[in-house]
């Protein structure tokens, strides 16, 4: 049986170019970076040239960034690090019901330690609720943290208008935003003032897994939640390894240098597989601006996980929510919309890339419209 893969959401298949980077570095790079001797010399230099180069990409000064195990270490190290330096200050968190689950639990771990969360919730479209963000905005607010791009339908926050929102209402207040499912996909320069804290993923732009970075302005102080011999600057202590920081600045940068191609690609392949299910009745939940990998679709009348297992028996990988809320009964993005618990249980999402091809599209579209018949034929849907 064909494997085809729509669940790039959940991660990417690492590139084989970003492989053979991380084996020739592990091979060449045998030293350790804190070590004086020429080959620990070279292990620090080539972390310092990855550095660099996700700096220019990204649009920041390279001492400006701390390579991590990926999203979740990033967001609980902006946000644990920054309420830790800034203990008795303002006291409310900003944040909407539909992130990721490493910044709820974050936000959870902070309310039990003191701070006060602010929900914001998420419009009927998925996007953050800025007009209650703008009632929320007050002197005791301290950080705001937001998703770039929703993880499971797509939805594109404007961050412009986060930030003009902070400087008018809280300009003491920082801003962190969670990039996971941005690069590549939406346009990036930390330059532009959108935010103080970023964090980022390294599998899903292709890299391995357990790569990641936080972005820290300069301006913005916090403390570590790692302690040992004061690698990166004393913010991540622990023995740093050039093959991995080789290869997430090779993948990044590869995402976003193809972003306009992949971006015209998969927008025509969204097209495309809307127009093959106009057959069949569905409700799309990813409403624009969106970005156009993420399909998040719901088929009254079955069950999404249903019809995600009927699919994976015929060799077609999409998902019902993201995969670190995989577990849970409901998703909690599409009840943060006001999907009510039976329509959200109908959903599933698929992620499109540059590499899927129409007849592979077509391929789903067809299978998705004989099962969705068939489980509705069985539950007496017609």
């Amino acid at each position: 049986m064909q494997i085809i893969y729509f669940d790039q959401a959940a991660t990417v298949p690492v590139r084989p170019e970003v492989l053979a980077e991380f084996v020739r570095i592990s091979c060449e790079c045998a030293g350790n970076p804190s070590s004086l001797h020429a080959l620990g010399l070279t292990a620090a230099k080539t972390i310092a040239v990855a550095k660099e180069s996700l700096a220019r990409t990204l649009g920041c000064r390279a001492e400006e960034l701390i390579f991590t195990s990926g999203a979740t270490e990033s967001i609980n190290t902006a946000l644990r690090g920054y309420h830790n330096s800034r203990y008795r200050e303002s006291n409310e968190i900003i944040y909407s019901g539909g992130d990721h689950a490493a910044t709820l639990q974050t936000v959870k771990y902070l309310e039990n330690a003191g701070r006060i969360g602010i929900d914001i919730g998420l419009t009927a479209t998925g996007h953050p609720d800025l007009a209650r963000l703008e009632a929320a905005l007050s002197p005791q607010t301290f950080i705001i943290t937001l998703l770039a791009v929703n993880n499971e339908t797509g939805a594109i926050t404007d961050l412009s208008a986060v930030a003009r929102l902070r400087n008018l209402r809280a300009p003491q207040a920082a801003i962190h935003i969670d990039y996971t499912q941005a690069p590549g996909k939406k346009e990036i320069d930390l330059r532009d003032g959108h935010c103080d804290l970023a964090s980022f993923s390294g599998h899903k732009v292709g890299a391995l897994k357990g790569s990641g970075l936080l972005y820290c302005r300069d301006s913005i102080n916090l403390q570590p939640l790692i302690f040992g011999g004061g690698q990166q600057g004393n913010m991540r202590s622990g023995t740093e390894s050039p093959a991995m920081a080789a290869q997430l600045a090779l993948a990044m940068n590869l995402a976003i240098e193809e972003r306009e191609e992949t971006y015209e690609r998969v927008t025509a392949l969204r097209a495309l597989l809307l127009e093959e299910l106009s057959g069949t009745e569905f409700i799309l939940n990813s409403y624009q601006p969106a970005v156009p990998h993420i399909v998040n679709i719901a088929f009254p009348g079955i069950l999404g996980q249903t019809l995600a297992s009927a699919l994976s028996g015929e060799g077609f990988m999409v998902a019902t929510t993201s995969a670190c809320g995989a577990r849970s009964p409901v998703s909690h993005v599409l009840s943060a919309m006001g999907r009510d618990k039976t329509e959200a249980q109908s959903a599933i999402r698929i992620s499109l890339a540059a590499n899927h091809t129409e007849a592979e599209v077509r391929t789903l579209a067809a299978a998705i419209r004989k099962n969705v018949g068939l489980l509705r034929a069985i539950g007496g849907k017609k």
